[in-house]
Formats: C-alpha cells, structure tokens, sequence
C-alpha cells in the first residue's frame, strides 16, 4: 500500500442486524426488514441478505415487500437503538486507532497508517477489528482497505458481505476502472444517465474523459 492505511468499515445490513441480535436465534433464516411504520404506506428501510434474495432492498415499498416474502419479519425501526449502536462499534474502532471518522451511522474510516504494526500489519488488523465487533455487538461488517478513503469505501462495496477486500493504487486498473460508473461514491442515477450520453459506462472510461469537458458539463469538479 502506499503511505496512508485507510479502513472503512460497513455494517452489513445495520439495522436488521442490529434488530437480530435483540431476538437471538429467534429468526435465523427468515427475511427481516426495518420500516418506519410496519402499518403505513412507507418503505422498507434496511433489509437483512435473506430478504434481499426475494428481491426486497432498502426503499422497497412495505405493500410490495410484504407480497414478496409473507412469512417475513416486519419490525418498526429504533433509532435511539441504532444510534447506541453505533456508538459502541467507533469505541471498538478506538481500540485500533486514535483516528477514528464516523461517516455514517453504519459505517466510519480508521487511519490505521500509525497502528498497523502493533496489529501484525493492516490485513490482520482489519480481521480482528471486525472480530472484536462480532464479539462486542454480535452484528456482521465488512472492511475495505485502500490508501485514500474513496479506494477503502470502494472496496467494502467489493467484500460484502461480512468480507475483507484490499485495493492499491496498482489494483486501479485491473479491479477500480472497469466497475460500473455508478459504483463510484457520489455519483446517482442522474449523472450515470448523463454521463451515459457520453459514453461513459465505466470508471474508467470516466477517467479518460478530459476534466474540462466534465467541468462544462457538471461544474466544479
């Protein structure tokens, strides 16, 4: 790797994860989803790996979610609980490195450039951060690793579920260029459809268009 180890660590499935370990045992192999109100016309706000398999994904329609797994379980969302979490999994994280930035409620980066040797190096430190989460909190996470935070965060992306994945800056050819566009944090939907107008399908194609043209097209870039 170069210089900088950075970490960013995903909770996998965060809320119904965080749900499963309140009821252990209780709904191993079912479908679980979080919603805002199990009663409403809302959406499903996180959906366990069992439920994604019927094709239920986070801002599936209740109604629609419902119709695709009937024996699910449908419970309505904590936050305080989730927030509490949260907090418990950046103390573990503390235990690795001083440097420790929460992105969101389910996923931080960790600077591990200065505590990577007291760990036996950047990998087997990774394995027993997400060890310690395990143990601490009973919830699954998945860890990508990369010198800047965009090539970390991509790489979480690349290891889940509950994975480990590593991307370099000589992986960017081979393994960051030729992932679809939108794989690309910061880029939705829209600037995927007008980037599409250009031919750009891929991360790399991206990087061979000239920063002025995106310049004129997007603004500051």
């Amino acid at each position: 790797l170069a210089k900088r180890i950075i970490l960013c660590i995903d909770m996998d499935a965060f809320f119904a994860s965080v749900e499963e370990q309140c009821a252990p045992g209780e709904w191993d192999g079912k479908p679980v989803m979080v919603c805002g109100n199990t009663e409403s016309r809302s959406v499903v706000a996180a959906a366990n790996y069992v439920a994604r398999e019927y094709g239920v994904r986070a801002g599936t329609p209740i109604t629609t979610a419902r119709r695709l797994c009937p024996d699910g379980v449908f419970i309505e969302g904590d936050p305080e609980k989730y927030v509490f979490a949260c907090i418990r999994i950046n103390d573990v994280c503390r235990e690795f490195t001083p440097d420790v930035e929460t992105f969101s409620i389910d996923e931080s980066f960790l600077d591990v450039t200065g505590t990577a040797h007291l760990f036996d190096g950047h990998v087997e430190l990774a394995r027993r951060l997400k060890r310690r989460i395990r143990e601490e909190l009973g919830i699954p996470s998945t860890v990508g690793i990369g010198p800047n935070k965009l090539l970390a965060k991509t790489a979480s992306k690349l290891g889940k579920p509950d994975g480990l994945f590593v991307l370099t800056h000589n992986d960017v050819p081979t393994q960051f260029h030729p992932l679809p566009v939108d794989k690309l944090y910061g880029i939705g939907g829209q600037t995927a459809k007008k980037l599409a107008h250009l031919g750009v399908e891929t991360i790399g194609d991206l990087a061979r268009i000239p920063r002025d043209v995106l310049q004129r097209m997007f603004g500051i870039i």
